[in-house]
């Protein structure tokens, strides 16, 4: 693919988060112009990560402190908080919920800033983190200042402080390839590898299409590493027509005793999808006992908090 969208864009923290989860989404970001469908989930996520954001910037507004919005390289502030501010540098762009003011021991320049990002969820993800050090790498190379952390503000109002002393070795082999991208004339697309991440991509139909037209193997549940796909290209394997053809039930002796646990057989998979067919292992069997205790838990994982446990008890 020839090197022209590419050198008009910047790498953003968004590029980065979405490389993080799939190699060929920061690539569709980066260089191409495709743009899917966003899906829902992600557009109600984008709207509390907005509502956070404005409850916080006007709860401290209310309490007097000063705001600007500038960019670094200007030079001409001396707010407490810098808003809706971005920075450009070189082939990077960061843009900045928010920046804080902190003490500035050095007498090279007046003030200098560590950066605050909101998210919408009560848990900080991965991705939240790559986009923080991301901001703060843009921010190092503008002010010339290493920063010690940075605070990423949950949708409860919670502030999380991060030490930023990983951050380039947790930043740096996103960064590598997608610099590599943007100096390159040429280069090939990343493989389709369908993994987790999927369902809430805005390139899932693109590229679950793509994956049926090539019978791709990361179809397959259980195949969502590179690492395991090579493994089968390295047999011959590229299909999931191919991979069917290996799979060869074992002969269960008549004193074999039923395995406790039945290992998801990738092989019997592509088989069931070439020939349209269902297979059972083995014959589930439910056992019975005299007392059985049955537990219900619910509640909301994200938030780690649970408001119903019910125990039923079974007996003769």
């Amino acid at each position: 693919m020839e090197n022209t969208t590419v050198r008009q864009k910047k790498i953003t923290a968004e590029i980065v988060a979405a490389y993080s989860q799939c190699p060929r989404k920061g690539f569709l970001l980066l260089c191409t112009d495709q743009r899917g469908e966003i899906h829902e989930y992600m557009r109600i996520i984008r709207e509390r990560k907005e509502a956070n954001q404005n409850k916080y910037t006007c709860n401290l507004k209310e309490a007097g402190y000063s705001f600007q919005t500038c960019s670094i390289t200007d030079r001409k502030f001396d707010s407490d908080y810098l808003e809706n501010s971005t920075i450009n540098f070189n082939h990077l762009k960061a843009d900045y919920d928010l920046l804080k003011r902190i003490e500035n021991n050095s007498s090279s320049q007046k003030h200098l800033y560590e950066p605050i990002i909101f998210v919408g969820t009560h848990n900080i993800e991965k991705e939240d983190k790559l986009k923080l050090y991301f901001a703060a790498h843009v921010l190092e190379k503008t002010q010339g200042y290493q920063l010690l952390k940075g605070t990423i503000i949950t949708i409860e109002q919670k502030l999380h402080t991060l030490k930023l002393t990983e951050a380039k070795n947790k930043l740096y082999p996103f960064l590598e390839q997608l610099l590599e991208w943007k100096n390159l004339l040429r280069f090939e697309s990343p493989a389709i590898i369908l993994n987790k991440h999927c369902p809430l991509c805005e390139f899932q139909n693109l590229c679950t299409a793509q994956a049926k037209q090539e019978d791709n193997l990361s179809l397959l549940n259980g195949i969502s590493k590179l690492k395991t796909i090579q493994k089968y290209e390295r047999k011959g394997i590229f299909t999931v027509k191919q991979l069917s053809y290996l799979f060869k039930p074992k002969k269960r002796r008549k004193d074999a005793k039923k395995s406790l646990t039945i290992r998801h057989q990738v092989e019997l998979q592509a088989l069931a999808i070439r020939t349209q067919k269902i297979y059972l292992q083995e014959i589930p069997e439910l056992p019975k006992y005299p007392l059985e205790l049955i537990l219900d838990i619910e509640g909301t994982p994200e938030r780690q908090d649970y408001y119903l446990i019910g125990l039923l008890i079974c007996e003769e």
